[in-house]
């Protein structure tokens, strides 16, 4: 039996430049609760537990609808603090037998920038353009499987990304 409680929470202070500009900053601090690794098929000792996941956010960035409402121009930076980042890893079972279990990555970091622009030229008609960038690794990761992971990359968190989008719209009937 275990249970977990802590504190989460959000201050934003933003600033109207202009009717069309909008810029803002934030801090929050989120807690993801601890957990019971609940899949263990072959051994009881597979059912470990997880400890609960902190993450504190820094964000910045500005919002704008320009050229009369056509154009939208976002951008932002971020940057991201975990500790006890809660990870899935592959375990080795009874008998070697390897299965998916939850562990913690003692601490991890992120940052990174997105910036997107959306022009409506036309009634009906949207081209929108998104690209980010971000960097992420492991500060401290001891796996018991794969060894000190600390300086690699976090999984599913591409350096670069890129959306296009083109729709139009119109009434059916």
């Amino acid at each position: 039996k275990e249970s977990w409680d802590n504190f989460s929470g959000r201050v934003s202070l933003d600033h109207q430049f202009s009717d069309e500009v909008l810029g803002y900053v934030g801090i929050a601090r989120g807690f993801n609760s601890g957990n019971f690794n609940g899949g263990a098929l072959f051994d009881q000792a597979e059912a470990t537990l997880v400890d609960p996941e902190i993450l504190t956010s820094f964000e910045a960035g500005i919002k704008s609808t320009l050229a009369g409402g056509t154009l939208r121009l976002n951008g932002g930076l971020w940057y991201y603090d975990f500790k006890d980042q809660q990870v899935f890893i592959l375990a080795s079972g009874a008998g070697g037998t390897p299965f998916q279990q939850l562990s913690n990555a003692a601490a991890s970091t992120l940052y990174g920038a997105e910036l997107e622009l959306a022009w409506a030229p036309v009634q009906g008609l949207l081209l929108q353009l998104g690209a980010g960038y971000t960097h992420s690794n492991f500060d401290e990761f001891d796996s018991e499987i794969g060894g000190d992971l600390s300086g690699n990359e976090l999984p599913s968190a591409p350096p670069l990304n890129l959306n296009v989008l083109a729709r139009y719209e119109w009434a059916a009937f």
